[in-house]
């Protein structure tokens, strides 16, 4: 890698109970209409941006974000199944509300670092495959910046990375719908241009959520 390559880490647009639901691997939902709509003001920004690949995680809500900003720049999208979703194992499907009684939630929430979910996987794993994704796509050929659509807890895993924080703060970062998540890849390492810009849409930042708030679709 002879120089910095540009990653837009993009989470995708709103779905029904996003911020409270424990989606991870499960197949849906797809995208509601504020979803779409904040991702087509993102698709308006990205036209004026030099946009050479746009790669997604399998999942529906992605897939449906990374089509549409790929028509946008007149590209067509592909898949990394290693930008997927966290696996939540048991708690697949599930709501924050629905575990403020589990004493394993909490722990999971305080102790990222080490703790995987039931039966699912744990941070840190979460971390090193969407880093290694990240790798591929930055060793191949161009120099125009590079797409890739995932969810909030990869994004926040990446960005723990980049600034050598421990897995334990990754609560502490916010990662909304829509937004984009800059990263270059440089031959010494990862180095993080900026996190959850929203400047594209039109709607006023939300205050940060409680840290065991459902956060992670």
């Amino acid at each position: 890698m002879t120089q910095a390559v540009r990653v837009l880490l993009v989470r995708h647009g709103a779905f029904a109970l996003i911020d409270r639901l424990l989606s991870g691997e499960a197949p849906g939902p797809g995208l509601n209409d504020e979803g779409r709509r904040q991702i087509g003001a993102l698709a308006a920004r990205l036209r004026a941006d030099h946009v050479g690949q746009v790669v997604t995680s399998p999942l529906r809500r992605a897939v449906e974000s990374a089509r549409l900003l790929a028509d946008a720049v007149g590209l067509s999208s592909s898949v990394d199944d290693d930008l997927r979703d966290v696996d939540y194992g048991e708690w697949t499907g599930r709501c924050a509300d629905d575990l403020t009684g589990d004493p394993r939630w909490h722990r999971y929430n305080r102790h990222r670092s080490h703790m995987a979910t039931p039966g699912g996987e744990s941070a840190a794993q979460v971390q090193a495959r969407a880093v290694d994704a990240l790798r591929r796509l930055a060793a191949g050929p161009g120099e125009a910046a590079i797409v890739a659509v995932t969810h909030c807890d990869v994004i926040r895993a990446v960005a723990c990375r980049c600034l050598g924080l421990s897995l334990d703060a990754i609560t502490r970062l916010t990662v909304a719908a829509a937004s984009i998540t800059e990263v270059h890849m440089e031959a010494p390492g990862l180095r993080l241009v900026c996190v959850n810009d929203r400047a594209h849409l039109d709607v006023p930042r939300s205050p940060a959520a409680p840290d065991e708030r459902c956060r992670h679709a």
